[in-house]
């Protein structure tokens, strides 16, 4: 029988080991419970994120899944941090969950908008909303983020993850916290 606990922490050592790997100074957070809201993995490197990690068999999420997470770290975010979950599936490379919020809070504009509605820019509401629309969603698997490959994962209309290629989107959050330190 599997220990939840100890299969999370195993995976949580998993993430920091890879982000070691990248060039990141990162540990797991002392948690005693995981209640408290307090981020898996901690970095000195990247102090504006709140990085969640969820290890799973298999690399497919259904909607429950990814509601429950979207729940948590919309719960969990304290001090104004940018939420990401690494999720990784096993013998598969870290994927990066990215709630739309988020991207938008580091200044990533994914497209223009006005291009794809004839309407005007307007955040994550609306981004969301079109998130919903399969045609759109198809978009959103060529290269528009970043140059990095994506997909849009929406959950309800509010709520949407972004995901991509975990290392690509590490060296994205390295780059927005140099940013923000010489802004």
């Amino acid at each position: 029988m599997v220990n939840n606990k100890q299969k999370g922490k195993r995976v949580e050592r998993n993430i920091v080991n890879w982000l070691k790997d990248l060039g990141v100074n990162a540990a797991r957070s002392v948690q005693y419970c995981g209640k408290n809201g307090d981020s898996d993995v901690v970095s000195s490197d990247l102090p504006s994120f709140h990085i969640e990690v969820k290890g799973t068999q298999s690399k497919k999420l259904n909607k429950s899944t990814l509601l429950k997470w979207h729940t948590q770290i919309e719960t969990d975010v304290k001090n104004n941090n940018l939420p990401v979950i690494f999720h990784i599936a096993n013998g598969e490379e870290p994927v990066a969950l990215i709630p739309v919020f988020t991207t938008l809070a580091m200044g990533f504009y994914l497209m223009d908008i006005k291009t794809l509605t004839g309407d005007a820019f307007e955040p994550s509401e609306i981004i969301c909303n079109m998130l919903l629309d399969r045609k759109i969603q198809n978009l959103f698997t060529r290269e528009i983020f970043l140059g990095l490959p994506l997909a849009a994962l929406p959950i309800k209309e509010d709520k949407v993850f972004l995901a991509t290629d975990g290392k690509r989107f590490v060296s994205e959050m390295l780059k927005y916290e140099k940013s923000i330190r010489v802004a």
